[in-house]
């Protein structure tokens, strides 16, 4: 039993070890760099929607509700919360 934990260590060591190594030489060009905000989101993902429509185009992400001033600052959903535990 002990050499059966053992090998399972080792190959999950070295499944770890494989994939930081991988992740450690991912590297973005200039180019791709330079497509976001343009034909990709601030993330990386594709603007434009998928050709039969079931997927729609980025549109910038979503918006503050229509009652939020800037420098109001505080938790959106704190009146509702006061005023639903009577405070």
């Amino acid at each position: 039993m002990a050499t059966v934990a053992m090998v399972r260590r080792s190959i999950t060591l070295a499944l770890a070890t494989i994939l930081c190594a991988a992740t450690a030489r991912a590297g973005v060009t200039p180019e791709e760099a330079a497509a976001l905000g343009t034909t990709l989101t601030p993330v990386g993902a594709e603007m434009a929607g998928n050709a039969a429509g079931t997927i729609p185009a980025f549109t910038g992400g979503l918006a503050p509700p229509a009652s939020y001033k800037p420098g109001d600052g505080g938790d959106p959903t704190r009146s509702r919360t006061r005023s639903r535990c009577g405070r």
